[in-house]
C-alpha cells in the first residue's frame, strides 16, 4: 500500500521535473535561435551572392571529380 503511494508520488515528481527539464531547454534554444543563429542566417543569406562568387562551384567540375574517384 504505502509502496504504491510513493511509487505514484515519486512519478508525478519525475514528471515534473522532466516537464520544467523540457522547457527549459526549449527556452535556451528559443533564445539561441532567435538572438544568434536566425540573425546570422538572415545576413549570410541577404549576402548569399558574394559568397557565390569568393567560392564558385562549377558543375562540371562536380562531376569530374566524383568520376575520377
Amino acid at each position: 500500500m504505502y509502496k504504491t503511494t510513493f511509487k505514484e508520488a515519486e512519478q508525478e515528481e519525475r514528471k515534473a521535473v522532466n516537464e520544467q527539464t523540457r522547457l527549459k531547454k526549449k527556452e535556451i534554444r528559443d533564445k539561441f535561435l532567435n538572438d544568434f543563429y536566425l540573425p546570422l542566417r538572415r545576413a549570410y543569406e541577404d549576402d548569399i551572392e558574394k559568397y557565390v562568387n569568393l567560392w564558385p562551384i562549377k558543375d562540371d567540375h562536380l562531376t569530374e571529380e566524383a568520376q575520377n574517384v
